[in-house]
């Protein structure tokens, strides 16, 4: 996340303004179950458009519609020991502990689904919308038009947390089984240079270079109905989700959205939901890097790849596992903790000079800003940063624009540990909290994979190694609370692990106070989304492979309520058909009359390979799956 020099001055002019609060009630425990049982289930978060979006700042920029639907998929898992957990993957740059709890507290109590049995992981795709976070800085700097949205709060929540219990609702016996993939090829480490000053690197005789310097370890959990039909996928890997530049106005998945969908096309049965999470990736970026490469066709690409691998896998996974679950969180106090016993967060938070530079993937000119900038000596808890805007980031900053608490989890499934953290960890940093979790435990042979979900439940930055961050790359700078701040959350992710054996303790209830900072509103109200049929106005069909339409509707954002909205069918093949939800649409609101309400759109369909010639039917479908109008037009020789 870049943080502006503009973004800092507008913080000034605001400041913080007001706090939401979130209340989390007691529930009774639900009867535990008699087997192990899974469910899963996604849905459709595409906000309309107008949404910021986050991870670049304010070069990046507000969504005018969508190249694929962003979409939540979740899985719920229960044994019969009294466990639950469920997980939910969201199309999102990063989530937060606000967002989380609001999630816990519109599940119903039959899930028993309490805020230590939640993990929320982002994809972290830089073309998804931000403005839900649970504090100022994150609010006002990390999207393209600073504030906090209070309604778009809670519409996101709310579909999450439908998804999660259409997954309760869908349960049923299950087997599972763990395996791991090495892929490597996707990723390089875009900081190197820091990379190599860890010792475990620096006494290597030859040194790894950038493609090397990564996790390659893909974690797979194959979940399946009792009987052998497939069910469900829980898989991470480690990779920025940055192929998309700050250019991209359109919503968009990114790899992991694209690999997810490519995963459920491969299994092709119906009802099956690959949750694809991210890993320790902060200092992974993926290996398209020209900008031709940085495109929808090479997220395309990229997704592909990286679906097709651990499709592999997957399909070699055909032994179950023992279904154990053990599910263990902890809500970490910073501002207490830095007080504690070392290692410790830093009492104040500082943001270093090179994160208004950005990172190797495509920083901004200027010696101030560059990785590398720092301190000419260290000085107190934050050592040898810089902070960025010299004193004037005090003036604008004050403690209550960060988060002071948030939450670690480990979570038991089978054979396979889940390490969730809120934010995103190096490579190295992530190794070194891995080998302590095990050590820890007594290094258990009876786990197979060891995987770290990052940006997950809430999000502090990010957590480089104390030699990273000594020589202040975008990553160390980034690092919030200090050098050992990294080494912290190891420490309370193994303290955390080691409460597996232990007695499972009571749901976390209580009253969340989060300050939000400005408030702005960027989702449209819900009286401008008509159900008038759209006025077809055009048809185009170019010299591309390309069917293009431009229409105007009534209302704002007729595609939210509408999944799909549009679909073509072959009348040649009645049963060939692509709808929205896939990768071959692109809708894009070119513009809006408010006062109206009247938006004109432009459609982009790209029909897949071997679509068959002959006559074809653009449908627009209505929030029953209606057909609210169609045109027809012709493809000839087998493609557009």
């Amino acid at each position: 996340m870049r943080l502006t020099i503009a973004g800092i001055l507008f913080a000034g002019l605001c400041g913080c303004a007001g706090t939401l609060d979130v209340e989390v009630a007691a529930s009774p425990a639900p009867a535990p179950e008699t087997s192990f049982v899974a469910g899963f289930a996604k849905g459709d978060i595409t906000p309309p458009p107008g949404m910021p979006t986050f991870g670049y700042s304010l070069t990046g920029q507000v969504g005018q519609g969508f190249r694929h639907r962003l979409e939540v998929r979740a899985a719920y898992f229960a044994a019969a020991n009294g466990e639950r957990w469920a997980m939910a993957v969201v199309d999102l740059g990063a989530v937060s502990l606000l967002l989380h709890h609001s999630v816990v507290a519109r599940l119903p109590a039959a899930c028993g689904i309490s805020v230590d049995r939640l993990t929320l992981s982002a994809t972290h795709t830089h073309a998804g919308p931000g403005a839900s976070f649970g504090c100022h800085y994150f609010n006002h700097f990390g999207a393209t038009t600073p504030g906090f949205d209070e309604a778009w709060l809670e519409w996101l929540s709310g579909r999450i947390a439908r998804t999660i219990t259409e997954a309760f609702d869908a349960r049923t016996a299950a087997t599972i089984a763990v395996g791991t993939e090495e892929i490597v090829g996707l990723t390089h480490n875009r900081s190197l240079e820091a990379h190599l000053h860890n010792p475990e690197v620096s006494a290597q005789p030859v040194p790894p270079t950038a493609d090397s310097a990564i996790n390659p370890s893909a974690t797979i959990v194959r979940i399946d109905r009792q009987g052998g039909m497939p069910l469900g996928m829980i898989a991470s890997f480690a990779i920025h989700g940055t192929v998309l530049g700050p250019k991209i106005d359109l919503y968009h998945g990114d790899v992991h959205g694209v690999a997810a969908r490519c995963l459920e096309s491969r299994v092709a049965d119906p009802g099956f939901v690959a949750l694809l999470a991210n890993g320790d990736e902060g200092d992974v970026r993926p290996n398209r890097t020209t900008e031709t490469e940085r495109s929808f066709e090479g997220a395309r690409s990229l997704g592909e790849d990286l679906a097709a691998r651990i499709h592999a896998r997957y399909q070699a996974l055909a032994t179950p596992g023992e279904a154990t679950l053990a599910v263990r969180a902890d809500e970490l106090d910073l501002e207490l903790a830095s007080e504690g016993p070392a290692p410790r967060p830093c009492s104040s938070v500082l943001v270093g000079a090179p994160v208004i530079g950005g990172s190797e993937e495509g920083g901004v000119e200027g010696d101030a800003f560059k990785e590398g900038t720092r301190r000419c000596s260290p000085s107190g808890c934050q050592g040898w940063k810089k902070a960025a805007l010299g004193p004037l980031q005090g003036v604008f900053l004050g403690a209550d624009s960060f988060p002071r608490r948030t939450m670690v989890q480990a979570i038991r499934l089978g054979s396979a540990a889940f390490l969730a953290l809120p934010g995103e960890m190096t490579v190295m940093m992530g190794r070194r909290l891995r080998a302590e979790v095990r050590a820890a435990l007594g290094e258990p042979g009876d786990v197979r994979a060891w995987a770290i979900l990052g940006l997950s439940n809430d999000f502090i930055s990010y957590f480089a190694t104390p030699e990273e961050y000594d020589v202040q790359h975008y990553e160390g700078a980034s690092t919030l609370y200090g050098r050992e701040s990294g080494p912290y959350l190891a420490r309370e992710l193994a303290r955390v692990a080691r409460q597996w054996t232990e007695p499972s303790p009571a749901p976390r209830v209580g009253t969340w106070s989060f300050p939000v900072g400005l408030r702005s509103r960027f989702l449209p109200p819900k009286e401008e989304v008509s159900n008038q049929t759209p006025a077809i106005s055009g048809l185009n069909i170019g010299p591309e492979p390309t069917l293009t339409v431009e229409f105007g509707t009534a209302g704002a954002a007729p595609y939210a309520d509408r999944i799909p909205w549009l679909r073509v069918r072959s009348m040649v093949q009645p049963t060939r058909q692509s709808d929205d939800r896939g990768l071959d649409f692109e809708v894009r609101r070119q513009s809006w009359n408010e006062s109206g309400p009247h938006a004109t759109w432009k459609v982009r369909w790209f029909p897949t390979e071997g679509w068959p010639a002959g006559r074809s039917v653009l449908e627009w479908l209505g929030p029953d799956g209606e057909i609210e109008g169609s045109l027809e037009f012709s493809v000839p020789g087998g493609q557009l």
